[in-house]
């Protein structure tokens, strides 16, 4: 019996690859959110505050990438469904 299949390798993809993908994009999304919240600091502080929101879910959204990636690479449930 070999190496379990994971259930990326089932899918086709790769986690490691996948995760460093959209982490940068989530990175860039937080550059440009930190960019914006500058902009409107001093004009309206409403927008500002909304951009730094955004830059706190964005966190959120890199640990439960980290999670889909960990979910990826367990080994696939034996079942060809």
């Amino acid at each position: 019996m070999g190496k379990p299949v994971s259930r990326g390798q089932h899918l086709g993809v790769q986690p490691g690859a996948l995760s460093a993908r959209s982490m940068r994009l989530v990175e860039r999304a937080k550059a440009a959110m930190t960019e914006l919240s500058i902009a409107w600091d001093e004009k309206d502080q409403a927008v500002s505050f909304d951009a730094e929101q955004m830059i706190e879910e964005l966190d959120k959204l890199k640990a439960t990438i980290a999670e889909g990636v960990s979910y990826l690479r367990e080994p696939r449930d034996g079942f060809d469904g």
